[in-house]
């Protein structure tokens, strides 16, 4: 009977917490520097793919207790059933104000999507690559793997 080898498994190294500090430090006052830091630190912290971050909008993601976050992700690639999930996740110091930040520069509406097309509707899976890609590369990061 004939088998098949499969490729080997590779774990993913989570991010350490100097690569977090790497993002926070991008925190400029242009819009855009912040947003791509806004992004790398949501996947970064809440260990999300990028289709995950098309989705969410900001009514989805509160603050529960002390530095913990929850985020409701509507669709994912591990979701068979189509239930969505809840990922807590924790934004502190300089992350917090940097998330912070963004916010008060975005739209007050619940609403809105986190991140948005130049129309206000959730961005493709494929441009939220592209920028992450883009943002991860001015962070000096682009040798890692990280996205997903």
């Amino acid at each position: 009977m004939a088998s098949r080898d499969s490729p080997p498994v590779k774990g993913r190294r989570k991010v350490s917490q100097s690569e977090i500090d790497v993002v926070v430090a991008l925190r400029m006052e242009a819009p855009e520097a912040l947003t791509g830091a806004a992004t790398i630190l949501l996947i970064f912290s809440a260990f999300l793919r990028t289709g995950e971050l098309c989705n969410p909008r900001f009514s989805d993601v509160c603050f529960k207790a002390e530095d913990i976050w929850w985020l409701k992700v509507h669709r994912s690639k591990t979701d068979s059933k189509g239930l969505g999930s809840t990922i807590a996740f924790r934004l502190r110091g300089d992350a917090l104000r940097l998330w912070t930040r963004f916010r008060e520069l975005h739209s007050q509406n619940p609403e809105d999507f986190i991140f948005s097309n130049s129309r206000g509707g959730p961005p493709s899976r494929d441009y939220l690559s592209r920028k992450l890609k883009r943002f991860l590369t001015e962070a000096g990061l682009q040798h890692r793997n990280l996205t997903h």
